[in-house]
């Protein structure tokens, strides 16, 4: 494991530490995230004895649960697995926070905030305690190990933790210590546009054979069904639209469904077999199934919208 100070790394990586009397309130743009189990080092010690290190970090009652670094003047740290969100969007910062005092005020620093990324742990700046605990945070703008935008796979992966060292002041026992651990995600959610999907046969014979399966796309006002991009396109996260045996190209076409000039309705095929064998997977016929249909726009805004077809099976049937 490799260990870097976060000064080392300058690339595209705007990371702010500072010291704030409160956490940052949250917002539907925002997710937090609290410790749910050790992480790649523990080196910090428990209190009081016989707690765990991540569960003590899980809440903010001061003294009654922390870690703490009393017994050298060298840093250790603590790093923590975090829970996974459920939510999705663009990423746009990721700040690690740690509530935290020390028992005499001045002399070395004694906090830095952590975080473990594609396996190297990178430190916010370092911080001279106070002597009540106060709240300290490192924002990241974009990974620090790929100079890149956040993903939530890295997210998913993410660990973050504090570390500690005591005082040079030298009262009889000096020591440094944190209470909470939590971590921060700012996102702006994806924009899901809602599509009308119509699914053309009505009633699917699973014994069927021949022609593919239609679905006939329309978007709200506002977008134009000419800029789907077709090959983003996906029936159930599962099946892409198929080839055209005459031109072996996406089978697709733009159509105009009212006959007012404009098309407003994008046709596109998916390969029969493949969707009965998916169906089969889902239902036992007779029975309706719900399909939904996703894709993106030629500008990644993403559309989706659903219908329901009977199913049936009844060899030599249509």
């Amino acid at each position: 494991m490799k260990n870097h100070s976060k000064n080392k790394k300058i690339l595209l990586i705007l990371a702010v530490s500072l010291v704030i009397a409160v956490a940052g309130s949250t917002s539907a743009n925002q997710v937090i995230l609290y410790p749910d189990g050790e992480g790649d080092l523990t080196e910090l010690t428990p209190k009081p004895v016989g707690s765990v290190n991540w569960v003590n970090m899980t809440t903010d009652d001061g003294d009654a649960t922390f870690i703490e670094m009393a017994s050298t003047l060298n840093w250790r740290t603590d790093l923590y697995s975090l829970g996974n969100p459920a939510v999705s969007g663009t990423i746009n910062s990721v700040t690690v926070y740690v509530k935290a005092r020390s028992r005499e005020v001045g002399g070395q620093t004694g906090l830095r905030t952590a975080v473990q990324t594609e396996g190297t742990i990178y430190y916010g700046n370092e911080e001279t305690l106070a002597g009540t605990y106060a709240t300290y945070c490192t924002t990241y703008m974009a990974n620090p190990g790929t100079a890149d935008a956040w993903t939530w796979d890295e997210i998913d992966a993410l660990q973050a933790g504090v570390s500690l060292r005591r005082s040079t002041v030298p009262p009889t026992t000096p020591w440094s210590r944190a209470t909470q651990v939590w971590v921060v995600v700012d996102y702006t959610p994806t924009v899901i546009v809602a599509a009308s999907v119509d699914i053309d046969p009505d009633r699917l014979n699973l014994s069927s054979k021949g022609e593919p399966v239609t679905c006939y796309i329309q978007l709200p006002e506002g977008y134009d069904v000419a800029d789907i991009d077709v090959s983003s396109i996906l029936l159930d996260d599962e099946i892409s639209v198929a080839l055209n045996p005459g031109t072996g190209l996406l089978w697709y076409d733009l159509q105009d469904s009212d006959g007012d000039g404009i098309d407003d309705t994008l046709m596109v095929k998916f390969d029969r077999q493949e969707v009965i064998d998916y169906i089969k997977t889902l239902i036992t016929p007779p029975a309706d199934v719900t399909l939904t249909v996703m894709g993106e726009l030629t500008d990644e805004t993403q559309f989706e919208g659903s219908d329901t077809i009977g199913v049936i099976d009844e060899p030599g049937g249509n």
